[in-house]
């Protein structure tokens, strides 16, 4: 007879191994029904839907209004989406890349740029939308900061200092999801 969802959430909150098995589990039942390129996907979602319950366990975002496992499996779901939708937007990227510019039509170099697109998108679905919005705003937009702080309604120093602290947390998520 399984355990009652408080008692895992307690143990998986303080790193309980048997508990996070368990809970790893149900997500590899979702995970592992959806068709994904290769198995580092399928790793990368399970481990981006652990984190995510880990932290809305921590936040108390779980309502009890499911079982744990219906809220993991949800949640598995959502990511296995957000990775295929990724993915997607990766090969797109990739045909646009194909069609205006040069890019080596060598395999390594190819799979490299569509990972390294794969990894910022990532990083852009886990980093605040503000740093999402000053990025659009520098890269895309190529605007000043001094226009960016006439856009946001910060002063100049501000924005710069939040685009410091802005790549310092894409710094940071890169190094958790590599």
């Amino acid at each position: 007879m399984q355990r009652p969802d408080n008692e895992i959430i307690r143990g998986f909150l303080k790193g309980n191994n048997n508990d996070y098995a368990t809970i790893a589990g149900w997500v590899k039942e979702v995970v592992s029904h959806v068709l994904f390129a290769d198995n580092d996907t399928k790793e990368d979602v399970v481990s981006d839907t652990v984190c995510e319950l880990l932290k809305g366990l921590q936040e108390g975002k779980f309502r009890h209004t499911s079982s744990l496992k219906t809220y993991a499996q949800t949640i598995a779901r959502y990511k296995s989406i957000d990775a295929i939708r990724s993915r997607k937007r990766a090969q797109k990227y990739m045909q646009l890349l194909g069609n205006e510019s040069s890019t080596s039509e060598d395999p390594p170099d190819v799979f490299r740029d569509e990972d390294e697109f794969y990894l910022l998108d990532r990083i852009l679905n886990l980093i605040d939308p503000q740093c999402v919005r000053i990025w659009k705003m520098i890269h895309l937009e190529q605007l000043a900061y001094k226009e960016i702080a006439a856009r946001t309604g910060l002063t100049e120093g501000a924005v710069k200092t939040r685009v410091s602290r802005c790549k310092e947390k894409a710094l940071a998520i890169r190094g958790t999801i590599e």
